[in-house]
Protein backbone atom coordinates (compact mmCIF):
# COMPACT_ATOMS: atom_id res chain seq x y z
CA UNK A 1 0.00 0.00 0.00
CA UNK A 2 3.02 2.27 1.05
CA UNK A 3 4.62 2.11 -2.65
CA UNK A 4 1.20 2.21 -4.10
CA UNK A 5 0.25 5.06 -2.54
CA UNK A 6 3.28 6.83 -3.01
CA UNK A 7 3.60 6.24 -6.67
CA UNK A 8 2.55 8.17 -9.67
CA UNK A 9 1.61 5.16 -11.97
CA UNK A 10 0.85 1.56 -11.06
CA UNK A 11 1.28 -1.19 -13.94
CA UNK A 12 -1.32 -4.29 -13.59
CA UNK A 13 -0.83 -7.41 -16.23
CA UNK A 14 -4.65 -7.70 -16.51
CA UNK A 15 -8.05 -5.77 -16.31
CA UNK A 16 -8.81 -7.60 -13.36
CA UNK A 17 -5.73 -5.90 -11.96
CA UNK A 18 -7.52 -3.30 -11.98
CA UNK A 19 -9.99 -3.78 -9.35
CA UNK A 20 -6.81 -5.27 -7.31
CA UNK A 21 -5.09 -2.14 -7.29
CA UNK A 22 -8.14 -0.27 -6.47
CA UNK A 23 -8.86 -2.12 -3.39
CA UNK A 24 -4.85 -1.48 -2.46
CA UNK A 25 -5.76 2.07 -3.06
CA UNK A 26 -4.45 2.99 -6.58
CA UNK A 27 -6.34 6.11 -8.21
CA UNK A 28 -7.59 4.22 -11.30
CA UNK A 29 -6.43 7.19 -13.77
CA UNK A 30 -3.06 6.06 -12.62
CA UNK A 31 -3.61 2.59 -13.58
CA UNK A 32 -1.56 1.32 -16.60
CA UNK A 33 -2.85 -2.66 -18.13
CA UNK A 34 0.11 -4.25 -19.41
CA UNK A 35 -1.01 -7.94 -20.37
CA UNK A 36 2.11 -10.17 -20.31
CA UNK A 37 3.26 -11.71 -23.91
CA UNK A 38 4.26 -15.41 -24.76
CA UNK A 39 7.14 -16.60 -26.43
CA UNK A 40 6.69 -17.91 -29.94
CA UNK A 41 8.20 -21.13 -28.93
CA UNK A 42 4.46 -22.08 -27.85
CA UNK A 43 2.86 -23.03 -30.81
CA UNK A 44 0.42 -25.72 -32.10
CA UNK A 45 2.45 -29.20 -32.90
CA UNK A 46 3.05 -29.68 -36.51
CA UNK A 47 0.58 -32.83 -36.08
CA UNK A 48 -2.54 -32.63 -33.56
CA UNK A 49 -2.39 -35.40 -31.29
CA UNK A 50 -5.21 -38.11 -31.24
CA UNK A 51 -7.72 -38.09 -28.84
CA UNK A 52 -5.92 -40.29 -26.60
CA UNK A 53 -4.32 -37.30 -24.80
CA UNK A 54 -4.15 -36.02 -21.13
CA UNK A 55 -5.00 -33.01 -18.79
CA UNK A 56 -2.77 -30.65 -18.08
CA UNK A 57 -2.33 -28.46 -15.15
CA UNK A 58 0.94 -26.21 -14.79
CA UNK A 59 1.33 -24.46 -11.61
CA UNK A 60 2.90 -23.74 -8.13
CA UNK A 61 1.38 -26.84 -6.19
CA UNK A 62 -0.46 -23.94 -3.48
CA UNK A 63 -3.90 -23.81 -2.44
CA UNK A 64 -4.73 -21.14 -4.90
CA UNK A 65 -4.20 -22.86 -7.46
CA UNK A 66 -7.19 -24.96 -6.54
CA UNK A 67 -5.51 -28.47 -7.28
CA UNK A 68 -7.54 -30.19 -3.75
CA UNK A 69 -10.86 -29.38 -6.32
CA UNK A 70 -9.60 -30.62 -9.69
CA UNK A 71 -8.25 -33.95 -7.53
CA UNK A 72 -11.95 -34.60 -6.54
CA UNK A 73 -13.18 -33.54 -9.99
CA UNK A 74 -10.91 -36.31 -11.89
CA UNK A 75 -11.26 -39.04 -8.98
CA UNK A 76 -15.01 -38.34 -9.73
CA UNK A 77 -14.18 -38.84 -13.60
CA UNK A 78 -11.72 -41.67 -13.21
CA UNK A 79 -14.50 -44.00 -11.37
CA UNK A 80 -16.83 -43.20 -14.52
CA UNK A 81 -13.70 -44.04 -16.72
CA UNK A 82 -14.60 -40.69 -18.06
CA UNK A 83 -11.56 -38.72 -17.94
CA UNK A 84 -7.42 -39.54 -18.93
CA UNK A 85 -4.81 -39.41 -17.17
CA UNK A 86 -3.85 -35.96 -15.49
CA UNK A 87 -0.29 -34.33 -16.22
CA UNK A 88 0.85 -32.20 -13.45
CA UNK A 89 3.74 -29.34 -13.69
CA UNK A 90 4.89 -27.59 -10.86
CA UNK A 91 7.07 -27.12 -7.95
CA UNK A 92 6.19 -27.64 -4.07
CA UNK A 93 4.91 -23.92 -3.11
CA UNK A 94 3.53 -23.35 0.37
CA UNK A 95 0.54 -25.90 2.08
CA UNK A 96 0.58 -28.22 -0.10
CA UNK A 97 0.99 -31.35 2.21
CA UNK A 98 -2.49 -32.42 1.81
CA UNK A 99 -2.66 -32.54 -1.62
CA UNK A 100 0.36 -34.49 -1.97
CA UNK A 101 -0.85 -37.13 1.04
CA UNK A 102 -4.37 -37.32 -1.66
CA UNK A 103 -2.47 -38.13 -4.67
CA UNK A 104 -0.59 -40.84 -3.07
CA UNK A 105 -3.44 -42.32 -1.10
CA UNK A 106 -5.51 -42.30 -4.40
CA UNK A 107 -7.02 -45.39 -6.09
CA UNK A 108 -6.12 -43.16 -8.96
CA UNK A 109 -2.53 -42.46 -7.93
CA UNK A 110 -1.84 -44.16 -11.10
CA UNK A 111 -3.49 -41.90 -13.68
CA UNK A 112 -1.13 -38.60 -11.98
CA UNK A 113 1.51 -37.77 -13.34
CA UNK A 114 4.12 -35.21 -11.22
CA UNK A 115 6.57 -33.21 -12.93
CA UNK A 116 8.66 -31.07 -10.43
CA UNK A 117 10.02 -29.04 -13.31
CA UNK A 118 10.77 -29.16 -16.94
CA UNK A 119 13.00 -27.70 -19.76
CA UNK A 120 11.41 -24.96 -22.21
CA UNK A 121 11.41 -27.49 -24.75
CA UNK A 122 9.76 -30.49 -23.07
CA UNK A 123 7.29 -27.83 -21.55
CA UNK A 124 6.12 -26.85 -24.88
CA UNK A 125 5.65 -30.59 -25.96
CA UNK A 126 3.61 -31.32 -22.99
CA UNK A 127 1.10 -28.54 -23.93
CA UNK A 128 1.17 -29.62 -27.03
CA UNK A 129 0.14 -33.03 -26.89
CA UNK A 130 -2.14 -32.56 -23.93
CA UNK A 131 -6.43 -32.26 -24.67
CA UNK A 132 -6.63 -29.28 -22.50
CA UNK A 133 -5.23 -27.25 -20.24
CA UNK A 134 -7.27 -27.03 -16.67
CA UNK A 135 -6.52 -24.24 -14.70
CA UNK A 136 -9.34 -23.07 -11.89
CA UNK A 137 -6.98 -21.31 -10.15
CA UNK A 138 -8.96 -18.93 -7.70
CA UNK A 139 -6.86 -15.87 -8.08
CA UNK A 140 -4.50 -14.63 -10.30
CA UNK A 141 -2.80 -11.21 -11.24
CA UNK A 142 -2.83 -13.17 -14.92
CA UNK A 143 -2.44 -16.91 -15.57
CA UNK A 144 0.36 -17.27 -18.20
CA UNK A 145 -0.09 -20.75 -18.80
CA UNK A 146 -3.60 -20.30 -19.85
CA UNK A 147 -1.88 -17.99 -22.61
CA UNK A 148 1.08 -20.47 -23.24
CA UNK A 149 -1.68 -23.23 -23.84
CA UNK A 150 -3.65 -20.95 -26.27
CA UNK A 151 -0.75 -20.66 -28.04
CA UNK A 152 -0.46 -23.89 -28.78
CA UNK A 153 -3.79 -24.12 -29.72
CA UNK A 154 -5.14 -26.18 -26.93
CA UNK A 155 -8.74 -25.57 -24.72
CA UNK A 156 -8.62 -24.49 -21.52
CA UNK A 157 -11.15 -25.14 -18.53
CA UNK A 158 -10.72 -21.17 -16.28
CA UNK A 159 -12.26 -19.91 -13.24
CA UNK A 160 -15.28 -17.63 -14.08
CA UNK A 161 -14.31 -14.11 -13.41
CA UNK A 162 -10.75 -13.99 -13.03
CA UNK A 163 -7.75 -12.94 -14.91
CA UNK A 164 -7.28 -16.17 -16.92
CA UNK A 165 -10.87 -16.28 -18.11
CA UNK A 166 -10.04 -12.43 -19.03
CA UNK A 167 -6.63 -13.48 -20.88
CA UNK A 168 -8.63 -17.06 -22.81
CA UNK A 169 -12.07 -14.88 -23.69
CA UNK A 170 -15.21 -16.17 -25.17
CA UNK A 171 -13.19 -18.82 -25.80
CA UNK A 172 -12.65 -20.76 -22.02
CA UNK A 173 -14.76 -23.37 -20.83
CA UNK A 174 -15.87 -20.80 -17.58
CA UNK A 175 -15.96 -22.76 -14.07
CA UNK A 176 -17.67 -22.15 -10.50
CA UNK A 177 -14.03 -22.72 -8.97
CA UNK A 178 -15.27 -23.58 -5.23
CA UNK A 179 -17.05 -26.22 -6.40
CA UNK A 180 -16.21 -29.34 -7.53
CA UNK A 181 -19.20 -30.58 -9.68
CA UNK A 182 -18.96 -27.55 -12.22
CA UNK A 183 -14.81 -27.84 -12.34
CA UNK A 184 -16.24 -31.60 -12.94
CA UNK A 185 -18.52 -30.66 -15.73
CA UNK A 186 -16.05 -28.65 -17.28
CA UNK A 187 -13.71 -31.20 -17.84
CA UNK A 188 -16.40 -33.60 -19.00
CA UNK A 189 -17.65 -31.66 -21.50
CA UNK A 190 -14.54 -30.38 -23.17
CA UNK A 191 -12.80 -34.22 -23.21
CA UNK A 192 -16.75 -35.84 -24.56
CA UNK A 193 -17.33 -32.61 -27.32
CA UNK A 194 -14.23 -33.07 -29.16
CA UNK A 195 -15.68 -30.60 -32.43
CA UNK A 196 -16.48 -28.13 -29.53
CA UNK A 197 -12.75 -28.52 -28.15
CA UNK A 198 -11.11 -28.07 -31.34
CA UNK A 199 -13.52 -25.09 -32.55
CA UNK A 200 -12.52 -23.62 -28.69
CA UNK A 201 -9.02 -23.99 -29.69
CA UNK A 202 -9.08 -22.50 -32.65
CA UNK A 203 -10.61 -19.28 -31.36
CA UNK A 204 -8.21 -19.01 -28.17
CA UNK A 205 -5.63 -19.41 -31.05
CA UNK A 206 -6.29 -16.50 -32.66
CA UNK A 207 -6.95 -14.12 -29.33
CA UNK A 208 -3.66 -14.95 -27.76
CA UNK A 209 -1.75 -13.62 -31.22
CA UNK A 210 -3.09 -10.43 -29.41
CA UNK A 211 -0.82 -10.78 -26.28
CA UNK A 212 3.14 -10.67 -27.17
CA UNK A 213 6.35 -8.71 -25.25
CA UNK A 214 6.36 -5.93 -28.04
CA UNK A 215 3.06 -5.07 -27.50
CA UNK A 216 3.93 -5.53 -23.63
CA UNK A 217 7.32 -3.39 -24.16
CA UNK A 218 5.40 -0.51 -25.94
CA UNK A 219 2.86 -0.08 -23.04
CA UNK A 220 5.33 -0.36 -20.49
CA UNK A 221 7.73 2.40 -22.08
CA UNK A 222 4.27 4.68 -22.37
CA UNK A 223 3.67 3.62 -18.77
CA UNK A 224 7.24 5.47 -17.83
CA UNK A 225 6.65 8.22 -19.96
CA UNK A 226 3.24 9.06 -18.22
CA UNK A 227 4.70 8.56 -15.23
CA UNK A 228 7.52 10.96 -15.90
CA UNK A 229 5.14 13.69 -16.87
CA UNK A 230 2.81 12.83 -13.85
CA UNK A 231 6.02 13.49 -11.38
CA UNK A 232 7.24 16.24 -13.50
CA UNK A 233 3.29 17.94 -12.76
CA UNK A 234 3.60 17.00 -9.34
CA UNK A 235 6.92 19.26 -8.67
CA UNK A 236 5.64 22.11 -10.27
CA UNK A 237 2.55 22.05 -8.34
CA UNK A 238 4.86 21.96 -5.51
CA UNK A 239 6.78 25.08 -6.40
Amino acid sequence: RHAINNSNVVIVVSEPGVHDAELMGANPENVHVVPNGVSSDFCPAEKEPEDGGYILTVGTLEPRKNYLRILQAMENLWDRDAAPDWVIIGKEGWDYAEFVSRVQNSKHKARIRWLRETDDEELVRTYQNCLALVYPSLHEGFGLPVLEAMACRKAVVVADNTAPSWVAGPGAMRVQPRQVDSIQEGIERILSEGAWRRQAAAVLYRRAQEFSWEKAAEKTQAAYQDALVRYQEGVLATV
